[in-house]
């Protein structure tokens, strides 16, 4: 009977507190990965939407600046900011509302917003041009499209520029715009958007990178007027030959020869005055000479440039040496 009673004797406390203890463990290390991939996964999702959020603002962004174009006549450019951070620009929908799409930094939350402001209103104010916040005065609608951006936040020692320009060729080549209030503005040619968001830089998953560029095939460089004058046998007749002007995009010119200066406030888009030659070229008789005139050349899009000179053009007299 011996065998069989050793046999049937069990286990041991030491063994059941040993395969306790693994079982511990293993639960334990499978709550955790479980945990952590709960955790990552809702992380994920809710990164996933400011993806998405940002990605359905900047592609509202996008189709606003892909027809902007300035309007004849007007003295303010449909682009009236342009930094890395402030971006404002005119529609070319029939409203011609306002845009405005910067960055707020400094909130109590330390959190960094994108925002996106519209109106619809012929000129900007002041205050709609101030500080960015989602209580910045004068705008109608406005939208956070972008939470926790980290373009200059979580210790970066080169911030990363959420707008970027490139200006046609007779623009300064670096930086583009010169400044955020010039001329320049109107020769900017293309806008690129770069947004990196994250909620929280210590823990994956990492930041998100969003980024679009449009080319703004409507912007129209003014053209550059030039001119020659040569004089033929019959006195005070000259030809006038503007061939040597050019409009950077190839565009097909007008040419408008005026006797004296341009009257004031003329515009490419107004009538053109009954006493003013066209062509690029005219065979022009003056009463006297030397006399004055003024070439103003026009592109498709009311651009325009212009030139004048004395005709003849005085030679310098020649100073005798002693």
């Amino acid at each position: 009977m011996r065998p069989r009673i050793a046999g049937e004797r069990g286990f041991t406390l030491i063994e059941v507190l040993l395969v306790s203890t693994l079982f511990l463990v293993v639960l334990t290390a499978t709550t955790t990965a479980v945990t952590s991939f709960e955790r990552l996964n809702r992380d994920d999702n809710r990164l996933n939407e400011q993806v998405g959020k940002a990605r359905v603002g900047i592609d509202r962004g996008s189709r606003q600046l892909r027809n902007l174009a300035n309007l004849p006549g007007v003295n303010v450019p449909a682009i009236a900011r342009a930094g890395d951070y402030d971006l404002i620009f005119r529609t070319s929908d029939p409203t011609k509302r306002w845009v405005r799409m910067c960055i707020e930094e400094g909130r109590p939350d330390g959190r960094t917003f994108l925002w996106s402001h519209s109106a619809s209103t012929a000129t900007l104010t002041a205050g709609m041009t101030g500080p960015c916040s989602g209580t910045t005065p004068g705008w109608t609608s406005r939208d956070a499209f972008v939470q926790n951006l980290t373009n200059k936040a979580g210790g970066r020692s080169t911030p990363v520029p959420v707008f970027a320009y490139t200006c046609v060729r007779s623009a300064p080549l670096a930086p583009c715009p010169a400044t955020s209030e010039n001329a320049d503005l109107g020769r900017i040619q293309s806008v690129g958007m770069d947004v990196l968001l994250d909620d929280d830089l210590l823990r994956k998953p990492v930041e998100a990178r969003v980024s679009s560029a449009v080319f703004l095939r409507n912007q129209n460089e003014p053209p550059t007027a030039a001119f020659t004058a040569t004089a033929l046998p019959t006195p005070r007749q000259f030809i006038l030959n503007g061939s040597a002007s050019s409009d950077p995009e190839g565009r097909t010119l007008r040419y408008l020869w005026f006797l004296g200066p341009v009257p004031v406030g003329f515009q490419c888009d107004q009538p053109v005055p009954a006493n003013v030659r066209q062509g690029i070229t005219v065979n022009y008789t003056f009463a006297t000479i030397p006399a004055e005139i003024e070439l103003v050349v026009c592109d498709p899009g009311d651009g325009e440039s212009r030139s004048k000179s004395l005709v003849p053009t005085p030679v310098p007299t020649p100073v005798p040496t002693p």
